[in-house]
């Protein structure tokens, strides 16, 4: 479901994005849409970058085979 929000920016600013808009066969709207999508999604790049970091500091630890099913499902 889309909902409408209001921003305001400067007139001449508005015109250019118009007009490259119209260059690419979109619109102001669409366009907005998809910086949206990728400023959220800058959120989840930051911690895939932090979850790689961590994994990158536990290199260290090296189980030394390879576990069955059963071992790896084993309680102790």
């Amino acid at each position: 479901m889309l909902t409408n929000i209001t921003f305001s920016a400067e007139k001449t600013v508005l015109e250019r994005a118009r007009a490259r808009a119209v260059k690419k066969h979109t619109t102001i709207n669409q366009e907005f849409r998809l910086w949206l999508e990728r400023y959220v999604a800058a959120d989840n790049d930051q911690v895939l970058r932090d979850f790689d970091a961590t994994m990158s500091k536990m290199n260290y630890a090296v189980a030394g085979k390879k576990f069955t099913r059963d071992e790896l499902n084993e309680r102790r």
